[in-house]
């Protein structure tokens, strides 16, 4: 007791205070202690243990439990918290001490060894020539049974495919070529044929459209009249129609003329030649 009353009068001392207000803050350093031990031991528990010190956890709980219940002097603090050191000293070293084993333990389980690869015989590595695989000669397309000839001579005004539209003003696809020449100037079958159509629309004007073998067809527009009847037969060069400037066109007179292919236009002039009147 008289070791109690010099440390608190000591405390008094170094901290300037009275021995009566150092003895009043005497409960709340017994609760920081208290405080201090139950979370060391609680670090301890959750730093890991094996199953079997259980029994010493609990036997330090146990003591801990009594000091809560039976400590009344700050002489008591210390003496409790000396022995809760030595003790977490001893569960620590203990605890290393078992962990150890399991260290040095080695894995249940070994990793399947990787199959070096098996070497392959050069006789049996050697790529073999291949035969070269015969290739179907391209089929030559064959010539038309047909030959055409310009329907006139004149003027080639404009050619097959994209253009400048004089009337439209933009660009449009020309499914034909223009021949210029004189209005009234006769105007020749390309091909022998029937005569499968004669009309007039708001684009061609008047119109003759013939047949011919292999799918052919030929188509002549601009007309200032025809000469020729439906279902009529024609020969190649026979006069059929007068050249005119009917429909859409602008200028003098001249003769749109189609060669057609199951009822697709094809360029004219990979048939015929214009010869310059």
């Amino acid at each position: 007791m008289e070791y109690v009353v010099e440390r608190r009068r000591a405390l008094a001392r170094r901290y300037g205070k009275s021995q009566q207000r150092v003895e009043s803050h005497t409960p709340y350093v017994q609760v920081f202690f208290q405080q201090l031990i139950a979370a060391g031991l609680i670090f301890l528990m959750l730093w890991g243990m094996k199953h079997s010190e259980v029994n010493f956890l609990h036997t330090a709980l146990s003591r801990f439990n009594v000091y809560l219940n039976h400590a009344t002097s700050i002489t008591t603090v210390y003496q409790k918290m000396d022995k809760g050191v030595k003790a977490s000293k001893t569960f620590y070293h203990g605890a290393l001490a078992a962990m150890q084993p399991l260290n040095k333990a080695k894995p249940a389980f070994k990793q399947d060894a990787v199959p070096k690869p098996t070497a392959i015989p050069p006789e049996k590595n050697e790529v073999k020539a291949v035969a070269p695989v015969a290739t179907a000669k391209p089929t030559a397309v064959p010539a038309p049974s047909i030959t055409f000839k310009s329907p006139m001579a004149g003027a080639l005004t404009s050619k097959f495919g994209m253009r400048f539209h004089p009337v439209y003003k933009k660009e449009l696809f020309h499914y034909g070529v223009d021949i210029a020449g004189e209005i009234n100037h006769t105007i020749y079958a390309a091909a022998d044929g029937k005569v499968l159509e004669v009309g007039k629309n708001d684009v061609y004007g008047k119109f003759v459209r013939i047949a011919h073998t292999d799918d052919f067809e030929t188509f002549y527009g601009h007309l200032n009249g025809y000469t020729v009847k439906k279902d009529a037969q024609v020969k190649k060069g026979q006069a059929i129609a007068k050249m005119g400037n009917t429909g859409l066109v602008v200028g003098p007179g001249h003769l749109h003329f189609e060669i057609r292919k199951n009822k697709k236009a094809l360029d004219p002039l990979s048939f015929i030649t214009v010869a310059e009147q």
